[in-house]
């Protein structure tokens, strides 16, 4: 995947987290889905979580750090109660300072840079460069944002105007 790509593509999870998620209160990010999964609280921490990680893999500066991104886990136990997530307007802010470091990261990319071995991978391909990483990494990004739709609605919200 090339960096103008990747950076559409993000660019539009981006918008539609905002247009799903913006007007959202921080007791309304604590629903929980029914029978099971998790609350909006824990989705955006996530995203903030992984994008913070892929900053760190980028060699850019993270957001957050590795304490704060663990409550935000892959397979974390769903949030239940307000002591164990972070404020929501605290994660917002987390949120859009992610969305500008990683526009300024991937956009200094070089060619060479982006043939690269990735410094990890999400997907366990032993082959991963920092092109495909790119790749995976706004699939994770789409897929979470489309949960935002769906836990919009749980939370009583009309669907967004996109």
């Amino acid at each position: 995947m090339n960096p103008e790509t990747f950076l559409l593509q993000i660019g539009i999870s981006h918008q539609v987290v905002k247009a799903n998620v913006g007007e959202v209160t921080h007791e309304e990010s604590l629903k929980q889905p029914e029978p099971a999964g998790n609350c909006l609280n824990w989705v955006l921490g996530h995203l903030v979580a992984t994008r913070s990680e892929f900053l760190r893999g980028l060699g850019a500066e993270p957001v957050w750090d590795e304490v704060d991104c663990r409550r935000y886990e892959r397979r974390g136990a769903p949030i239940k109660s307000a002591r164990e997530a972070k404020p929501w307007d605290e994660i917002w802010k987390a949120y859009e300072l992610t969305q500008q470091r990683i526009r300024q990261a991937v956009s200094e990319l070089t060619p060479q840079q982006m043939a690269q071995k990735a410094p990890f991978s999400p997907s366990n391909n032993p082959k991963e460069t920092v092109g495909s990483l790119l790749a995976v990494f706004a699939f994770h990004d789409a897929y979470h944002t489309g949960q935002t739709g769906v836990l919009r609605r749980i939370v009583g919200k009309a669907p967004a105007d996109l």
